[in-house]
């Protein structure tokens, strides 16, 4: 297992009225998920709501950047939303990024928490 001590946590969210109550109780699992992978708990989360734009919500793109600048050595992918999605392209280059730096990334499951 990786040791990590600065990951981060990114989330895609459709808009529902239920995302706010969602995003409010995501918290716990993601802590969750990155202890059991004896990882702290994540230092960010970057949420996206609802983006279908090519180039990746805001969230997706100021997460690339910040793993392109070090900020970050893990990163937890929430649900199966934070890869099925028209960001795809951005999706690649932010995997793409933690491949060439060495960052591992783990993609958490509803069944995981």
């Amino acid at each position: 297992m990786t040791h990590a001590t600065r990951p981060a946590a990114y989330l895609r969210l459709s808009r529902t009225p239920h995302a706010a109550a969602l995003t409010a109780t995501t918290g716990y699992p993601l802590a969750r998920a990155a202890q059991s992978r004896g990882w702290p708990v994540p230092a960010a989360l970057f949420i996206d709501y609802g983006s279908t734009a090519p180039s990746g919500g805001p969230a997706l793109r100021r997460l690339t950047a910040a793993i392109e600048a070090g900020r970050y050595d893990a990163l937890l992918l929430a649900g199966t939303g934070s890869l099925m999605s028209s960001d795809t392209p951005q999706l690649m280059r932010l995997l793409r990024r933690c491949t060439r730096n060495g960052i591992p990334v783990a993609l958490v499951l509803p069944a995981d928490h």
